[in-house]
């Protein structure tokens, strides 16, 4: 398989669940604009340092999903 130029990501939300004390970011895909993901941040991460978490947090989802099998049901 040849591997894939990297793509660009656009943050485009922050959301903090003030009940359930968790946050997200939620990231576009630049090209196709309709793939999105949102991840997991420390609860309360601010805009200062939203760009660090957000790589910090899609590289540590990248490796957890390169590790992962892929199990289809018969």
């Amino acid at each position: 398989m040849a591997k894939k130029k990297a793509e660009t990501l656009t943050i485009t939300r922050l959301v903090h669940d003030v009940k359930q004390r968790k946050s997200w970011v939620t990231m576009v895909w630049d090209k196709p604009p309709d793939r999105h993901i949102s991840l997991e941040v420390p609860y309360g991460t601010s805009l200062d340092d939203l760009h660090e978490e957000a790589e910090k947090t899609a590289k540590a989802f990248s490796a957890e999903f390169a590790a992962s099998k892929i199990f289809a049901p018969k």
